[in-house]
């Protein structure tokens, strides 16, 4: 990629683009780490009761679509 003057407009344009992505990503890894602490947490309870908690309610998709 070319520098200088010419280029900002374009590089600016790249980074931002670049945010967006890595935005999307934090959040897609945000819903992972819910959905581990939710497991993790059903796991303690059975060990701490001894006895298998009931499965919670289904939750609606976590997925966000990609444009």
């Amino acid at each position: 990629m070319q520098q200088g003057r010419a280029t900002l407009a374009e590089r600016e344009a790249m980074l931002r683009a670049h945010r967006e992505r890595v935005e999307r990503t934090i959040a897609e890894w945000g819903d992972a780490l819910e959905l581990l602490d939710e497991k993790i947490h059903f796991y303690g309870q059975w060990m701490a009761t001894g006895k298998r908690p009931p499965l919670p309610e289904p939750q609606p998709s976590r997925r966000r679509s990609k444009p």
